[in-house]
Order: C-alpha cells, then structure tokens, then sequence
C-alpha cells in the first residue's frame, strides 16, 4: 500500500481505463498469487505529476471495474489522454499551495482582479461619501438670501442687523433666533429620500454588496480539481 503525502513518491506506470471515471485515480499492484491488490486508500485527493510537468487533480480509488490484471497507475480515457508525457508518474496529496498556485496564475489573477477593484471601487466611494458634508442647495440659498435684502431694504428698526443674524443662520453659524416674514432662518433641509447623498450612498452600497459576492463565489474557483483558466 501506497501511503501519500505531501512529498510526491513514484507511481506504476499509466494505463488508461475505461472503467475509471474522469478525476479518479487507481494503482493496482500484481502480488506474488498473480492478484491485483489495490495501493491507493479510496478517497483522498491527490496530485499526478509526470516528467514534463503535466499535472492532474485527482481523487483516488481503491476499487476498479473491468478486472484490469496488469501492475498500473489506471486513469479514465480523458485523463490519461490529457497529458503529453506520460513517463515517470508521480503521487502525491494535494496541498494548500495548489490552491495558492491556482489564485498566483495568471488566470487566477485576471479573475480576482474585478471583484477586487470593484471592492475597492466601492469602499473609496463610501468614505468621500461619508467624509463629505452636505452643502444647502445653492438655489435655495440665493432665493432666501434675495428674500431677506429685499425685506432689509424697507424702512424699519434693526432690519440690517435682523437679515445679517438671518443671513448667518441660513449658512449655519451660530446667532440669535430671528424672524423674517416668508424666510426660514436656518439652514435649508432636504427630505432624505431626496437628498443626493442618500442616493450615492445606495449606489454605493450595492456595489459593495455586489463585490462581496463576486469575492465570496471566488474559492469554487480555485478548489480541488478546479481551474480558474476555463471556471470548471
């Protein structure tokens, strides 16, 4: 018996089978009575290296359809076509650095990049929204600030002094409580449903919500037996 690990080890030569379903892996070896004793224990994950690099994700088996009678490493059809050079297999477990190796590609790269940049799109976008202040509306401001000139102008007691307090509320600094007929003296205010801020912040927020998702559906790329190149 074959005992894997984390270091490859020398495998049977290759033989291709018909009864090994793609992704799997059997090693049987011919004992002294001429019977094919399985080496692999069943179910554990593993890497196929060979000469030239070539290089399968599989899951073993210690089980085999067909009675093959010959000492072997036995890949399906598809497998055992995939790899150029078949000489030399190798066995080993697979390791959190096959998963590293996949994200460090290029394919694995080009994949995470979006989902990154949009992540970092979206949290830049909440912090100058949240950073920022809103300013009253520039319109607003001119009509009031129209309003209370021409209120200033009429013959009075302590207008000018009245629309300067009124003036200085409006832009939100402090004063004494004043009132002009048909001016508001404080800032003006929006209806949060109308505001613009609310609306980038809802923007905002669904892009990250959207990244987050992109990020989380990620690793089913990059697991065993996955390549980020093709997304199978």
């Amino acid at each position: 018996m074959l005992q894997l690990t984390k270091k490859p080890q020398n495998a049977e030569p290759l033989h291709e089978s018909n009864f090994v379903a793609v992704g799997n892996v059997f090693m049987g070896k011919k004992d002294d009575g001429g019977a094919l004793t399985a080496e692999l224990v069943d179910g554990a994950k593993a890497v196929l290296l060979t000469q030239d690099g070539g290089k399968l994700e599989l899951t073993t088996r210690n089980t085999i359809g067909g009675g093959p009678t010959a000492t072997g490493t036995y890949l399906s059809a598809a497998d055992f076509v995939s790899l150029e050079n078949k000489a030399q297999p190798q066995l080993r477990l697979y390791k959190r650095t096959d998963t590293f190796a996949k994200v460090l590609s290029a394919a694995g790269i080009l994949l995470l990049l979006p989902a990154l940049l949009a992540l970092l799109t979206a949290a830049a976008s909440l912090f100058f929204l949240l950073s920022s202040q809103s300013q009253p509306s520039t319109t607003t401001v001119a009509d009031q600030a129209q309003a209370i000139v021409s209120w200033a102008s009429q013959p009075g007691t302590a207008r000018a002094s009245t629309a300067q307090a009124c003036l200085l509320r409006i832009q939100g600094q402090p004063g004494p409580p004043v009132t002009i007929p048909g001016v508001t003296c404080a800032p003006p205010t929006t209806p949060w449903w109308r505001s613009t801020l609310t609306g980038s912040l809802l923007t905002a927020g669904i892009a990250v919500l959207a990244a987050l998702i992109g990020i989380f559906g990620l690793p089913s790329h990059y697991a065993f037996r996955k390549n980020p190149a093709t997304g199978s």
